[in-house]
């Protein structure tokens, strides 16, 4: 681990994190404002590829959209699928669902061939 750098606003918490994996420098930076989730996951600093996904309250239905970048890869659509599931909120919260977007620009073979 490189290292970690935590930020807390009233609005907006940020965290930083850089690991070494698989001979590689690999940086972590999590953004989460109030009602929505921005990590980002990347070997080096652009935005190749954005991808937001969200749950609601009236229907089972997760809806995602790949906003920038690569529509062939589904990397980023999946993990904001799996955090818009993980962090929503039960129907009698009165809380708005959180909107999830994730930018994944990693190189790598990954095992993420569909999302569940």
């Amino acid at each position: 681990m490189e290292g970690l750098l935590t930020s807390r606003n009233e609005d907006i918490s940020l965290q930083n994190l850089s690991v070494r994996l698989w001979e590689q420098l690999i940086h972590f930076h999590v953004m989460g404002p109030m009602y929505s989730l921005f990590p980002w996951v990347g070997a080096v600093p652009n935005l190749s590829n954005l991808t937001m996904a969200i749950c609601s309250h009236y229907d089972s239905i997760l809806v995602s959209i790949s906003l920038l970048g690569d529509t062939s890869d589904m990397t980023s659509n999946c993990l904001a699928q799996i955090l818009a599931r993980k962090t929503k909120n039960p129907p009698k919260n009165k809380t708005p669902p959180k909107q999830v977007f994730v930018s994944y620009s990693l190189h790598i073979q990954t095992a993420t061939s569909h999302c569940s």
